[in-house]
């Protein structure tokens, strides 16, 4: 009888040991910053379990902590050695102080079944994106009648504008890239004024209808958090008109237009390939002059892009 416990006990424990090691294994796909996205061969493992990054010789060479767990997929830290991609794991050991906050998730999905934990995304690719544009524009001209002792009258001609940009994004870090743009404008602002003519004849008609094609790049700091980057960043932009046609601006006062950006927005990535970018950018113009002493244009962009 004896024999046949010690016979059982030892096929049960050879399975246990088997079915472990098969449960709780898995390959290294991707490696970035400190930070490792490996497969399982099971979803019975919890954030704070720890693997042993194995490479081609079968020898160890890292200790890989779980952070985000999701179906057959899982996102861990590198607390010790090098990791390489097609590294095998291996369980090193569970997660006990974790293991509330494991029952928490799956009490999450019990309750939700809508639930859907963290995914595995990527901040380091290069974006490319098409952006919608709606800017508010406010030029105020000086106006002078033609007396020998000419009276000047300020006037503010105010209107909305669209546009169309391509954008693409140069990362360096994590935290930091260049947004390169170019794209199309248009300017359509009016005015009546009071007392003078805005054409040097009879109308007070005050306008400016101008096209232009625009380029120009952002520096952009950003904040990572989950599957979205916040970022605020300093640029500048360049603006060629390609047709001009105005009452209150003179030939010199249509030529190309610079100015200094400063921007706030978020890009919402909906997976590793596509992202939905959102920003608000204000222009300090450079062509501000005596006869035009105040240039204001702010723009909203809301896109559609993906990542490479």
């Amino acid at each position: 009888m004896s024999n046949f416990i010690k016979f059982f006990f030892l096929c049960f424990l050879s399975f246990f040991l088997i079915a472990n090691s098969v449960v709780q294994a898995g390959i290294i796909q991707q490696v970035k910053n400190d930070k490792v996205l490996m497969t399982l061969d099971d979803a019975q493992v919890q954030i704070g379990d720890q693997f042993y990054g194995i490479n081609s010789d079968k020898k160890r060479t890292s200790i890989l902590e779980i952070t985000t767990v999701k179906n057959l997929k899982a996102v861990a830290k590198i607390i010790k050695g090098t990791a390489q991609v097609n590294d095998t794991t291996e369980i090193k050991s569970t997660a006990v102080a974790n293991s509330n906050l494991s029952q928490n998730i799956n009490t999450n999905q019990n309750k939700n079944p809508n639930f859907k934990s963290p995914s595995f995304i990527r901040h380091d690719q290069k974006k490319v994106a098409v952006s919608l544009l709606l800017g508010s524009d406010t030029i105020s001209t000086q106006q002078k009648d033609s007396s020998p002792l000419p009276q000047e009258e300020k006037v503010d001609m105010k209107g909305n504008q669209f546009g169309l940009n391509l954008s693409i994004d140069l990362p360096f870090q994590d935290w930091i890239d260049i947004r390169a743009f170019a794209g199309f404008e248009m300017l359509k602002i009016k005015a009546t004024a009071l007392y003078f003519s805005c054409d040097g004849k009879t109308s007070k008609d005050c306008n400016a209808n101008i096209n232009y094609l625009t380029l120009g790049g952002i520096l952009r700091l950003k904040y990572i958090k989950s599957n979205m980057e916040f970022w605020t960043g300093l640029g500048t932009s360049f603006k060629q008109p390609i047709s001009k046609q105005s009452t209150a601006l003179t030939e010199s006062n249509i030529a190309m237009a610079n100015s200094l950006i400063v921007a706030l927005g978020l890009d919402y990535n909906v997976s590793n390939n596509y992202f939905i970018p959102v920003s608000f950018e204000y222009h300090k113009s450079f062509n501000e002059s005596d006869s035009v002493p105040s240039i204001m244009h702010s723009v909203f962009s809301l896109g559609f892009g993906f990542m490479f």
